[in-house]
C-alpha cells in the first residue's frame, strides 16, 4: 500500500494545493497523537 495520512494541517489545505511533507515512521507518529487512532 502507498497510503499517506495528513496528521497536521487538517482544514488548512485547499483542494489541489501543493504541500510540503515529511514522512515519519508510523510507530513514532501514533505514539505522539493526542487523539486515539488505530
Amino acid at each position: 500500500l502507498d497510503d499517506r495520512i495528513l496528521l497536521e494541517g487538517l482544514r488548512l489545505v485547499k483542494e489541489n494545493e501543493k504541500i510540503d511533507f515529511k514522512l515519519e515512521k508510523p510507530e513514532q507518529v501514533l505514539s505522539h497523537l493526542e487523539l486515539y487512532a488505530e
